[in-house]
């Protein structure tokens, strides 16, 4: 499923940022998280900037959109809920409680939430420590790097050269062990750990010898070892109480081998006994990835190749060892084949349903049953519960200006689709880092959403209006709720909020307000500058000797300057059109301004010449050329202005 990609640098991933990403990674650091009396709330304040207010269960503003930024609100006693905030002031962060009230002053280089032992993480000039909810230090920041706690322990690195220690809930060490790598502290109290290296190993290690491979067993709280280390890696124990671990496919030494043989050959040992002893010194023939109980016992013997962690529902896909093809599917928490899949066409589960990202227009449930199928639609994963947001295809015949006919709604779990108002342009994307898979979701039961009038609209679960950002009537921005009640106005004149996703044109075409009173000194620059070979379309001077004949016979030869370039992202969204529409529009206008300057200044354009992308003068004795390249680029339409003078 593409997302709406035009322009992500503003208000786009300001949204998705600001209001899920810059913190859902530490949002996993909660058990569980309570519905908080109030939510982040953002409200643009023109067409380049925004801010963050909060807004109470009821619609109404507790907070003015002053913060930069407002990440998850978590319950630190009965009455009171935090969040970090990152002031406007100064730019750092601090904690402000669900009425807007700063509770812990704004001063920390980063902040996180307060985790599970309501302790938060928090960083001044690159270290990092610990804070209470009243803002004391529980640890002073003197880490490199520090992980949230987890069922009372947290582990912290001092230095890039030390070990992987363990704190208790006080900020002491809960025990004077190093470890080489330590996983988080599972609900059970244990943690996967990887022995240090025994005195030998680390001899041979500073030696650059063949460094020895300490083995992964599992620690309690006071860290003893419950389960001896002899996996070759291990991950967490999980909620099912099980933990996936690897197990290499040992060799016996060749001496041990020989050995073995001689001693059975010498005591005239049967061949079915000689068998049974070369099968015990090589061992279980499994290897790979398997699953263990608490106790350290097999409840799945190591066969797989890959075994993803366990989803909500207690299934894992897996590839089992062995020649091609190779099976893969999805195992409960026994290691039963449910049913045999690929993990590319179904990733992850969401509520109880996976989305098929080949064909998404598909979901199935954990046994592999298909429970929805529309072929009009493309859909999103079902990250809330028993809805998410689709694209349906309304005709196979093109709309207005070549647009393909679709209306954004909610898709039902029962497979029933509610559109919204055909006006909609697209939703408003999320992006949990700039790695994960952008995202279209309801946050705190809302969906943003751009208006083709510029309005930003909000739809709750049912696929009703809950609020909508537009002027008012004495022409002032305000937030008005379903009944047009107002419910924040602000103090500046209202703005197309298409601005976010359509930029002002000195940011749109790079530096082209230089040129709309510069054009002619730029002209000037190209006439003193010594002729040599170039590429505009590369926007390069290439050297001579990097390049064969034949390929210099493709560059010009002269001097160039690229003037202004922009491109519009060609996605599945019907959003594109109107984008590039946009693009087109204004590119055109640019390049006519240009021509009608250069003009202005060297008389008309050789007639002759003249074509749909070039426009020609003669100055000088030497030919300049304005123009106007249009084309696709790595999936962009892509729009460029040049000016070239050849001789």
């Amino acid at each position: 499923m593409s997302s709406l990609s035009v322009n992500t640098g503003r208000f786009v991933l300001a949204f998705c940022v600001f209001s899920i990403a810059q913190f859902s990674a530490q949002s996993k650091e909660l058990n569980s998280i309570e519905v908080a009396p109030s939510f982040p709330f953002i409200i643009p304040l023109n067409n380049k900037d925004y801010r963050v207010a909060l807004m109470d269960r009821k619609g109404d503003i507790v907070f003015k959109p002053e913060a930069l930024n407002i990440s998850t609100f978590v319950k630190v006693d009965d009455e009171t809920w935090l969040a970090p905030a990152q002031s406007s002031n100064n730019g750092k962060w601090g904690y402000i409680d669900q009425n807007g009230k700063w509770i812990v002053e704004a001063k920390f280089d980063q902040a996180r939430v307060f985790a599970n032992d309501k302790i938060a993480r928090i960083e001044i000039n690159s270290k990092w420590g610990f804070i209470k909810p009243d803002g004391s230090y529980l640890v002073d920041p003197i880490y490199l790097e520090v992980r949230p706690y987890y069922s009372g322990r947290a582990i912290v690195k001092k230095d890039k050269t030390s070990y992987l220690q363990v704190l208790n809930t006080k900020g002491e060490l809960a025990f004077k062990k190093d470890f080489l790598k330590i996983t988080d502290f599972s609900s059970n109290g244990l943690a996967a750990a990887q022995k240090d290296r025994s005195f030998l190993g680390k001899i041979s290690k500073s030696l650059n010898m063949e460094p020895e491979k300490p083995k992964w067993g599992y620690i309690d709280r006071d860290g003893n070892w419950v389960i001896e280390p002899r996996f070759d890696s291990a991950d967490k124990f999980n909620e099912y109480g099980t933990a996936k671990v690897w197990r290499e496919k040992v060799m016996p030494p060749p001496i041990k081998i020989i050995s073995v043989l001689i001693e059975s050959l010498w005591n005239s040992e049967s061949d079915e006994k000689r068998r049974e002893k070369l099968t015990d010194l090589y061992g279980s023939d499994s290897y790979g990835y398997g699953i263990i109980d608490e106790k350290g016992s097999w409840v799945v013997e190591p066969k797989y190749l890959i075994l993803h962690d366990f989803s909500e529902s207690g299934i894992a896909w897996v590839i089992e060892q062995g020649q091609y093809p190779r099976v893969q599917g999805y195992i409960d928490t026994k290691g039963k084949l449910l049913w045999e899949g690929n993990h590319e066409d179904y990733k992850g589960e969401h509520n109880g349903l996976m989305l098929n990202h080949h064909k998404s227009n598909i979901f199935v449930d954990p046994y592999g049953k298909t429970v929805i199928k529309d072929e009009s639609i493309q859909a999103s994963n079902f990250y809330d519960k028993d809805v998410t947001v689709a694209l349906r295809e309304t005709s196979k015949e093109y709309c207005d200006n070549q647009v393909p006919c679709t209306t954004w709604g909610i898709l039902h779990r029962n497979g029933k689709f509610n559109p919204f108002d055909n006006n909609v342009l697209a939703p408003f994307t999320y992006k949990e880092n700039d790695d994960a898979e952008t995202t279209i979701r309801f946050q705190h039961g809302l969906l943003a959403v751009v208006t083709k009038k510029g309005e930003i609209v909000y739809y709750n679960r049912e696929g009703d209006i809950a609020f909508k950002l537009q002027a008012s009537e004495d022409n002032k921005l305000a937030l008005f709720d379903a009944e047009g009640k107002v419910r924040w106005q602000s103090k500046t004149e209202p703005f197309h909020t298409l601005a976010f996703f359509l930029p002002d044109e000195g940011d749109h075409f790079k530096d082209i307000k230089d040129y709309k009173g510069g054009i002619i000194n730029s002209i000037k620059k190209l006439l003193v500058e010594k002729p040599r070979l170039y590429d505009s379309s590369e926007g390069v001077y290439p050297d001579p000797d990097d390049y064969t004949d034949e390929d210099l016979s493709d560059f010009s030869f002269g001097a160039f300057k690229n003037i202004a370039s922009a491109d519009a992202v060609n996605n599945e969204w019907n959003a594109y059109y109107y984008f590039d529409a946009h693009l087109k529009k204004k590119f055109n206008q640019y390049a006519n301004l240009l021509e009608k300057q250069i003009s202005h200044e060297y008389g008309p354009p050789i007639h002759d010449l003249k074509t749909k992308t070039t426009t020609s003068w003669t100055i000088d004795g030497k030919r300049l050329e304005l123009i106007k390249n249009i084309g696709w680029w790595n999936s962009k339409h892509a729009y460029q202005i040049v000016l070239e003078l050849k001789e």
